[in-house]
């Protein structure tokens, strides 16, 4: 199966793990002939992007439109990206818009009717996420994170579940930017790495005995505080599970809403009380760690990788989709 890949090439490698799949990157943004030789692609697929204004004007677009080449686009940072997307993009700039927050369809649908919305998270790539032995010098905790400046929503997710565990002298791994977690000292003195968008970057969860979880993006006003993590879910809920990790997370609506269920495919809690007792619990119950892990990673494998993603992508082009029943 062909896939058309345009702009940046984040995720592309997750998709090209998957058999039988070849994954066409069209770099060139002015270059029809490419979608000639390619036009019995399966679909062109763009997502958020450095260049996101000329993937969406690009004459590529336009013709794959022509050609009849389903043209999606998935919207990967929602809600925080979403009303950035609807006042930017043409209603014929696509034909099919997936959505990382299965609660922004409601706020697509109503400003941009013409588009048809489906929820589409993130997922985990068997081939990238494995299980890895634990570090000699594992910590209890390690966290992979972006660098969430200025976001509130990075405030929230500090306070509720990294700062009780430092607090109650549990030990962390922080991998994340050079320039995440400037404002946290406490938190930032826990770094131990920065490569956090590497297709490799599971193996840093050998770093820890248990992973946390942090699904939050800024809210983009649809939480007072600017704080998402009641809708949607990180990619690295997926790929820590993949790793075979037992997870400890802030909660999220989603979880439930993906078939995730709490203290059999890992934990989620709603605040410093509930965190500390969760997290002893993980560290003085190793058989507990060992369960959770195993169910949490055949859960995923089952349900939540690229492949998944993949069929309800065409599932969705063949009109055979609910836009918001996942699991």
């Amino acid at each position: 199966m062909k896939i058309l890949w345009l702009g940046r090439p984040f995720l592309a490698s997750f998709f090209s793990a998957i058999p039988d799949v070849q994954l066409i990157r069209v770099a060139n943004f002015q270059d029809q002939a490419l979608l000639e030789e390619h036009k019995d692609a399966a679909f062109i697929f763009a997502m958020n992007a450095d260049q996101e204004e000329q993937v969406w004007r690009s004459p590529v677009l336009q013709r794959a439109g022509q050609l009849g080449i389903p043209r999606c686009w998935w919207c990967i940072e929602c809600p925080n990206a979403t009303s950035y997307f609807i006042q930017n993009v043409k209603n014929d700039d696509f034909d099919f818009v997936f959505t990382s927050d299965r609660h922004c369809i409601q706020q697509f649908t109503r400003e941009s009717r013409k588009f048809k919305v489906f929820w589409l998270p993130m997922a985990a790539c068997p081939f990238h996420h494995v299980p890895t032995l634990l570090a000699p010098d594992a910590a209890d905790f390690v966290l992979v994170a972006n660098s969430y400046l200025y976001w509130q929503a990075r405030r929230a997710a500090a306070d509720h579940l990294v700062k009780p565990l430092l607090q109650h002298g549990f030990s962390l791994k922080l991998f994340c930017p050079e320039d995440g977690w400037a404002e946290e000292p406490e938190i930032r003195a826990c770094r131990v790495g920065g490569e956090t968008y590497s297709p490799h970057c599971g193996q840093h969860y050998a770093h820890g005995k248990v992973a946390l979880g942090m699904s939050c993006q800024c809210g983009n006003g649809f939480e007072p505080r600017g704080f998402a993590n009641t809708s949607m879910t990180s990619m690295r809920t997926f790929e820590a599970l993949a790793c075979g990790k037992p997870m400890l997370a802030f909660e999220s609506t989603a979880f439930e809403q993906l078939g995730f269920r709490n203290g059999e495919h890992f934990v989620w809690t709603k605040g410093h009380v509930g965190t500390v007792l969760a997290a002893k619990k993980l560290l003085e119950e190793e058989g507990f760690r060992i369960q959770l892990a195993e169910q949490g990673r055949s859960f995923v494998l089952q349900h939540h990788t690229y492949a998944h993603r993949l069929d309800r992508i065409l599932r969705t082009i063949q009109g055979t989709a609910h836009p918001t029943e996942f699991v």
